[in-house]
């Protein structure tokens, strides 16, 4: 059996993608402190579920301002120093501002980041 082919093997097997096991996430408080290499869980109520390192973390919904996914640093050959930069700085990183949402409206959007990253 070839690599690709155990790869794909597996994660029927496991029910996961490759990619999805490497998404980093991070999470703004509305106290300004932040919650960093995080994998959304799920959704309890109002609450959401997140794991950082081998601790499960609950959070109110209502005390998220900004979830963000981030992407991994890509150098882009041909923009020189700038492209270097621009990775470091996270301009390739998915942002959701939630706060100006409502709590429902903060919890439609983590519903719907769930069921496209493959959380609960």
């Amino acid at each position: 059996m070839g690599l690709k082919t155990a790869v794909f093997a597996a994660t029927l097997i496991w029910g996961t993608t490759p990619c999805a096991a490497q998404e980093r996430w991070q999470l703004t408080r509305t106290s300004g402190d932040y919650l960093w290499d995080i994998q959304l869980v799920k959704l309890e109520g109002t609450s959401l579920v997140v794991r950082q390192a081998d601790t499960s973390v609950t959070v109110p919904v209502s005390q998220i301002t900004e979830l963000r996914r981030v992407g991994k640093a890509v150098k882009r050959v041909g923009d020189g120093g700038r492209g270097v930069f621009a990775g470091l700085m996270g301009a390739d990183d998915e942002v959701y501002q939630l706060t100006l949402d409502t709590v429902a409206e903060r919890v439609a959007v983590i519903r719907e980041l769930l069921r496209k990253h493959g959380g609960g």
